[in-house]
């Protein structure tokens, strides 16, 4: 078992017995490593190593994916908004809007927090974005194309989804819904112009 920082994967199982309930899902979970926990009905569980329930929060917001900078819970809804919040109140501290030179940036899922920068999955496309955590400027895109080990049966709702850093510098972990494989990507300069990529 991996334990520690950002991105690591310290244990699997099925979401619905970490929360108890089967019509319950999770993306991009966090531990959480707090001694006061808020009280309430829940839509986050909050799991030891062995991720059994200590206690749940209150979140009114669709949850597309969650990460953190050390000091904010840093939370996506499925629009180009991401916010910051208090990791012991779930508060918005502030928010930034994701956005290149030409628009925003919607269908943010899967957040992945890395050195200032922040990773999102565009849902539903071959796109990472890579912004900026304090103005959500755009700065680069990791298009991962060609990684579906199986186009004919792998679409729709099995889209590529998952984005992990594990310490590893110039690389990413990424997979997709229900795929059978993780692969670890590194992070390179396109060789063609448009927008910068990676």
């Amino acid at each position: 078992m991996a334990t520690g920082g950002v991105g690591s994967i310290m244990k699997t199982c099925p979401f619905s017995r970490i929360a108890g309930r089967a019509d319950y899902s999770g993306s991009g979970l966090r531990r959480k490593e707090t001694s006061g926990r808020p009280e309430g009905d829940s839509r986050f569980a909050a799991g030891s190593d062995d991720l059994s329930p200590e206690a749940t929060v209150q979140y009114p917001r669709q949850g597309w994916g969650v990460t953190t900078d050390g000091e904010s819970l840093i939370a996506g809804d499925g629009s180009a908004i991401v916010l910051f919040l208090d990791p012991d109140t779930f508060a918005i501290k502030r928010s930034v809007v994701v956005r290149d030179a030409c628009s925003e940036i919607g269908f943010l899922n899967e957040l992945e927090y890395v050195d200032g920068d922040t990773y999102a999955n565009v849902w539903q496309t071959n796109y990472i974005v890579r912004f900026s955590a304090q103005t959500g400027a755009v700065d680069g895109w990791v298009d991962r194309d060609g990684l579906n080990p199986n186009p004919e049966k792998l679409v729709y709702p099995r889209v590529l989804n998952g984005i992990a850093y594990d310490g590893e510098p110039g690389s990413r972990l990424v997979t997709g819904k229900n795929w059978p494989s993780l692969w670890r990507i590194k992070l390179v300069p396109a060789a063609h112009g448009g927008k910068q990529q990676e």
